[in-house]
């Protein structure tokens, strides 16, 4: 385990990451050839759609060995449609590379996934990409960052230009501060050759300086808490330059993973500049599944616990549920049980011919042939046949002299079969059993865990409430074949991304996803690999009914078990004011006290699951559209059984019951329609576009602008609510307000009416 690394690369879209892992599967030897985005020859965007927009849309996993290491690497998405492929693949980094655009810097995407990153406490590189542009300022980067997120950036490079100033200038070396060395490469080449000087053979003065001031720089920061470092600092005779490379570069080691700073390395990928040096940094100072699997059990243990707690409540205190997707207890306390043998998260699914390929990432155990594991979502599986993800295994290093792989393979193929999958390593299992992504399994043998208590739990509540969709479109079946077909490959499809919506209703098939590229790239999927000849409507928003009173009802409800049994049930509605304040969310549900004391025989969780799912399958259907209800607060307030002893599908059924009573009695004035408000997040390069981008958010697209952030480099950040339907093709519009230099990402924050 300490010689693998699970590493993935986050970034903007176009800041150039499918081209960086190009290079780098270039240069371990696993190609033969460089691909290219523009000419459609890359490994890791192999989807037709990915090549004709340029643009990655799946997560591509793919391993190759540098220097004696296995890295398992994954390259997400950079458009925001895409956040559920990117949050399924942090969940199995044990760091990563972000990847900076030069000139642009910080972007709309690098905000989200930085924050993304945060959250799961990844240690992480900057690799600051395109350094070939002219006029780049890397130290405007360095601001942007200590300005937008505080975090302390260290450079462990200098770039070396060949000219200091002018229009000759060009970017061709970088001085590594760590050895002290300058790495020269050959221009108009394929970058595998590079000169490696001592620093004496640099005449450039400037450059010079700059190396030893950063060199200065580094010790100083680290310094401040390793006392290692500082020891050897004593024994230089306290020379800040005289102190072991090996002893420095342990201490940056150190530094990273404990997230305390984040070192910076730059290069030019389209221009072969600087990429081995990244893949050694990455081998250096990024963990090994070893150092970080105990990290990401415990993430997922807090995760889960703040899923049910609020600050100050015990484990045993009755919740305020604020989330669709729940999970119970049992697995929490599993992971705090240290005999758990086996933990596996599935990040990333592809059916192909009704065949599963599940990639799994074995955070502890093994997986093997014949095993039997246990689907925390309910049921039983036997693992039947195991492959490689597709990868290389010859080590070359940065010798050019050996002879290189084949490179007619693509990132979605699989590799070889294998007896077992081991801890910390990742692999495909081939099923036939309803996996999806983002499932957890553990081994069957674990734990006293009883399978209903399993069946309670939702999976995508350990990392993240799914993104609410908000487009969609109508899929009409053409022909006999594709209308029999048809639920079968939709089924494939959500398990592929559970991230999108079916609906039939009234005989029309909704297909729903998180933004207008999401749903296309799952309309080409449908139409392209599973072979459907269907036709797709025109982009709809999704919409909701909203309570604009607050109500209460007490309903009995008559279950049949032995005997009629009267339930008594009392909830409240109300609307909730700020409705962005539930960051995503439909409503808030909350269950009383004397609710989970009523029926306290069937344990605190089980009530509480039950009631919620009673609650949410009773506001499906509005009183005006049959449109779901959002933006209310649902109080379960009391339950009587009157003494009897009931199963929680009854009580789900009588709180269910409470709800579609008093909802269907409700007048059309207590009701409005409500439509998405996006969470946008606006960069912009320049100060001349402040205010035409400003007039226009506020103006034709009627938003609200909560926030401008204002950066001393010109850099700036807007965040506003804007209604979903004035942000379609903005693109081409904020593009044109900004000559190209503008970002932007949106996500859903809450339905309401326009501002």
């Amino acid at each position: 385990m300490s010689k693998i690394r699970n590493i993935g690369i986050l970034a903007h879209v176009d800041a150039g990451k499918t081209t960086t892992i190009e290079r780098m599967l270039f240069y371990s030897g696993y190609t033969d050839r460089l691909g290219e985005v523009d000419k459609g020859s890359t490994v890791m965007d192999y989807l037709p759609m990915e090549r004709e927009r340029g643009i990655t849309i799946k997560s591509a996993a793919i391993w190759f060995m540098w220097n004696g290491y296995r890295i398992n690497f994954i390259d997400t998405p950079g458009h925001a449609d895409f956040v559920f492929e990117v949050e399924r693949a942090l969940s199995v980094m044990n760091g990563a590379v972000v990847l900076l655009d030069a000139i642009s810097g910080i972007e709309a995407q690098t905000i989200h996934v930085w924050r993304r990153a945060t959250r799961w406490k990844l240690p992480r590189l900057i690799f600051i990409n395109k350094m070939d542009r002219p006029d780049v300022d890397p130290t405007k980067i360095f601001t942007q960052f200590q300005h937008q997120f505080g975090v302390r950036l260290v450079a462990m490079q200098v770039p070396i230009f060949n000219n200091d100033s002018g229009v000759d200038s060009r970017f061709c070396g970088l001085i590594d501060i760590i050895s002290m060395e300058a790495f020269l490469w050959h221009p108009n080449s394929d970058g595998t050759v590079f000169t490696r000087q001592p620093l004496d053979a640099v005449t450039n003065k400037k450059q010079l300086k700059q190396a030893t001031d950063a060199r200065i720089h580094l010790v100083e920061t680290l310094t401040e808490v390793d006392e290692i470092l500082i020891d050897a600092f004593l024994n230089s005779g306290s020379n800040l330059l005289h102190i072991d490379s090996n002893v420095l570069s342990q201490a940056v080691r150190r530094a990273t993973l404990s997230n305390f700073l984040i070192p910076v390395f730059y290069g030019s990928s389209l221009k072969n500049i600087g990429i081995q040096l990244l893949l050694d940094a990455m081998v250096t100072y990024l963990p090994s599944s070893e150092e970080r699997s105990d990290e990401t059990l415990s993430f997922i243990k807090d995760i889960s616990k703040n899923l049910h707690q609020t600050e100050g409540q015990s484990e045993n205190t009755p919740i305020e549920y604020k989330n669709i997707s729940l999970m119970s207890n049992p697995l929490v306390n599993s992971l705090k049980r240290e005999d758990i043998s086996v933990f596996a998260i599935v990040f990333k699914v592809v059916v192909n011919r009704g065949i599963r390929y599940v990639y799994i990432a074995m955070h502890k155990g093994c997986l093997q042939k014949g095993q039997w594991l246990r689907l925390v979502r309910g049921g039983r599986i036997r693992v039947e046949e195991l492959r490689e993800c597709i990868g290389g295994t010859t080590i070359l290093g940065s010798d050019p002299t050996l002879p290189r792989p084949f490179s007619g393979v693509k990132a979605n193929n699989t590799g070889s079969p294998i007896n077992r999958i081991d801890q910390g390593n990742w692999g495909i299992m081939i099923s036939n059993d309803r996996i999806r992504t983002g499932d957890i399994f553990v081994d069957s043998a674990d734990i006293d865990m009883r399978i209903d208590h399993i069946t309670d739990m939702k999976i995508q509540a350990i990392f993240d409430e799914l993104p609410t969709p908000v487009v969609s479109v109508a899929l009409e079946p053409i022909g006999a074949e594709t209308i029999r077909s048809l639920p079968q490959v939709l089924s494939w499809l959500l398990d592929e991304d559970p991230s999108l919506r079916v609906d039939d209703k009234e005989g029309q098939i909704l297909l729903t996803g998180i933004g207008e590229l999401h749903i296309a790239a799952a309309c080409d999927r449908l139409i392209n690999h599973f072979r459907l000849n269907i036709r797709i409507g025109n982009v709809q928003l999704q919409r909701r009914e909203k309570i604009l009173n607050e109500v209460v009802t007490q309903q009995t409800y008559h279950a049949t078990m032995h005997k009629q049994i009267p339930i008594d049930v009392v909830v409240r509605l109300k609307p909730i004011d700020n409705p962005e304040k539930l960051n995503g969310l439909d409503n808030e549900i909350i269950i009383n006290e004397s609710v989970t004391n009523e029926c306290k025989y069937l344990g605190i969780q089980k009530v509480q699951h039950a009631c919620t799912a009673g609650v949410l399958a009773g506001l499906q259907s509005g009183p005006i559209k049959q449109l779901p209800i959002s933006g209310a607060k649902v109080i379960v307030e009391s339950v009587n059984t009157y003494g009897i002893t009931i199963t929680p599908s009854i009580l789900g059924a009588a709180v269910r019951f409470a709800i579609l009573h008093l909802i269907s009695n409700l007048p059309n004035h207590f009701v409005s329609i409500v439509e998405p408000i996006m969470y946008v997040i606006i960069t912009l390069s320049h100060d001349k576009d402040l205010g035409n981008v400003i007039k226009d958010l506020t103006g034709l697209r009627q938003g609200k602008l909560i926030s401008i952030n204002n950066c001393s480099t010109g850099h700036h950040i807007l965040i506003a609510h804007i209604p979903l339907k004035y942000m379609l093709q903005y693109t081409s519009v904020l593009r044109e307000l900004t000559s190209g230099t503008g970002s932007f990402i949106m996500s859903f924050n809450h339905f309401g009416t326009p501002y």
